[in-house]
Parts: structure tokens; C-alpha cells; sequence
């Protein structure tokens, strides 16, 4: 877990790691540079399974999730912000799932995202079937959150960890480039929680750098599957340069009030009209001025809900 100001959500965040049924774990939080107390928040869970780390106080996700790794004694890596949470179980589960798998190098799962006060805004869509995913991501295409992934230590090593020329997109990059180390499966069971705010690292860098580094990333893992010697520019020394920051950062209540009119919609279109009509209301009241929110608002309390030609044309 790197941690720089984990503010309010990391004792949530810790204890989450530690309600994982018969497991034997520890917990590698990096604090990089915090300001805000966190670390004594995370000495009062007095829990040996935690170990406080230095981080490099560089301000760089991957720099500090490079030196958890350094400091890991464990088999298998998986990765927390210090605002999410995993799910209870999730990493028993998986465990157990890649010790009767010896040929994949990581398994993954599904996701949830939550808003600050930590309610759910919306499940997202990753898959309903089981399936082998990695000539998906050798092609860049990734489905679900680094969160979700429970790997083997020894691949994430020899992939030399993150990279920190990818900041903020480091975990798509890792996602990728795990690919190269062996299988990759996936598994639809909800093992994330991920919490919007506005401090977080998604809501502060810049939208174009964002943007232009997750398609790097992707263009990346296209690179090393059709290249004879199986490697990105980035590992020829030839990456190409960042662009200075541009784009209005992503607002939280912008983002939360689209996936919950998705989900409004979503819920409709199976026929449950008081789940579409609570889900519409909540994003309303995310950005009560936006217009076209109420709009959508009104159009599920009076569109007819016709659940069974709809689940059919779905299933099409």
C-alpha cells in the first residue's frame, strides 16, 4: 500500500487487508512523505501483520509501490491505495485459486466504485464469464483495476516492477507487462473497492497527461507482442516525451453523477424502475444544477419499462 496523507480512509483502508479469513499475510505500507498523521493512524491498528516503510518521498505511486516490493517477504503481490478497500476474503480466495493453477502468473477480478462517504456508486461492467484475458492484454486491452490482481511475486520481480515513467497510469503499465511473465485469468468475483474523491490521484493530474500515458501503455504492450525482440520503446530508451499538464483536471461529483445515471439506465432497461428512479435521484443530487441530469430524471419516472422484450434484446 503506498500512502502519502491517507487521510480518513486508511485505517478503513488497513483493516480491510486484515479481514481476510485464514490467510497468512502481511500488510507493506509505504509512507512517502506523509503530512497528515497517517502514519499514526496506522501504528494504532497495532496489528503485527503491518509493517511502516520509508518511501523515497518522491511523490511517484510506482516509486513508492517498487519500494513495498523490495521490502515483501510474501509469495504473491497485491496491491491497496490507501482509500480503497478489498473486499472480505478476496485474497484467501485467490490464493488458493493460483496454488491449484500453476500455469497463469496472476488472477483478477471485478470492482465496485464507492463515493467519498464511501456509498456505492456503481458496479462496473468486467466480464460474467471466466476467462483466460491474456492475448487481450497483450493486445492492450485491459478490463478490470490493478486492485483486483493477486500475482506471483517472483513474475512482478522479474518484470522489474512498475515503471515510473507511467505516473498515474502505473498500474495499467503493470497490468500489461504481467502478461509477458505468463497466463493471466480472470475471475468475476467483486474483490475492489474503489473510492472517488477529489484527492485522489485520478481527480489531480491532468487529463491530457492521463490520457496520453494510458494510450502509451496500450501502445506499449502492442509493441512488445508484434516485435521480434519483444520490446517497448520505453525499454529501447526511446519513450516518447510526456505532455505538459493541459486539461482540466476530472471533477468527483461529474464522474460519480455519470455512473449513476448509467446505472439508472442500466436498471431500467431490466425493468426495475425504483432502482433506476433512486439511482437517477442520487446522481441529480451530485450536480443539482446540471439540466440534463434532472432531464434524464423525469425520462425514467414516465419511460415504460417493458423488462422482458428488453432482457431479451439484451441476451441478442
Amino acid at each position: 500500500m503506498p500512502m502519502r496523507n491517507g487521510g480518513p480512509f486508511v485505517r478503513e483502508a488497513v483493516e480491510s487487508l486484515l479481514d481476510q479469513g485464514a490467510v497468512p499475510l502481511e500488510v507493506v505500507i509505504v509512507d512517502d512523505g506523509s503530512t497528515d498523521g497517517s502514519p499514526d493512524t496506522v501504528r494504532a491498528i497495532g496489528d503485527e501483520r503491518v509493517r511502516l516503510v520509508p518511501g523515497p518521498q518522491r511523490g511517484n505511486a510506482a516509486a513508492a509501490v517498487n519500494a513495498g516490493i523490495n521490502a515483501a517477504r510474501g509469495e504473491y503481490f497485491l496491491r491497496c491505495d490507501a482509500d480503497d478497500r478489498f473486499t472480505p476474503g478476496r485474497v484467501h480466495r485467490q490464493v488458493a485459486w493460483l496454488a491449484d493453477h500453476p500455469e497463469c502468473v496472476a488472477l483478477c477480478g471485478a470492482f465496485e466504485v464507492v463515493g467519498p462517504d464511501g456509498k456505492l456508486v456503481s458496479e462496473l461492467h468486467t466480464g460474467d464469464e471466466e476467462a483466460d484475458i491474456t492475448e487481450e492484454m497483450h493486445g492492450g486491452i485491459t478490463r478490470t483495476h490493478l486492485g483486483t490482481f493477486c500475482a506471483r511475486m517472483q513474475a512482478v520481480r522479474d518484470i522489474g516492477g512498475l515503471r515510473q515513467y507511467f505516473v498515474g497510469t502505473e498500474d495499467i503499465d503493470l497490468q500489461l507487462r504481467l502478461a509477458s511473465a505468463g497466463r493471466i485469468h480472470y475471475r468475476p468475483d467483486n474483490d475492489y473497492v474503489y473510492r472517488l474523491h477529489e484527492a485522489s490521484s485520478t481527480h489531480t493530474q491532468a487529463s491530457n497527461q492521463r490520457e496520453f500515458l494510458t494510450q502509451t501503455a496500450r501502445d506499449f504492450a502492442v509493441q512488445r507482442r508484434d516485435r521480434p525482440d519483444g520490446l517497448d520503446d520505453l525499454m529501447r530508451g526511446d519513450a516518447p516525451a510526456v505532455p505538459e499538464g493541459t486539461g482540466r483536471e476530472s471533477r468527483v461529483n461529474d464522474q460519480v453523477q455519470r455512473l449513476l445515471l448509467g446505472k439508472a439506465w442500466k436498471e431500467q432497461r431490466a425493468g426495475n424502475r425504483q432502482a433506476a428512479m433512486d439511482s437517477a435521484w442520487r446522481g441529480c443530487l451530485h450536480r443539482p444544477f446540471n439540466a440534463d441530469a434532472w432531464r434524464q430524471l423525469a425520462m425514467i419516472s414516465v419511460k415504460p419499462v417493458k423488462a422482458r422484450q428488453v432482457a431479451t434484446s439484451d441476451r441478442r
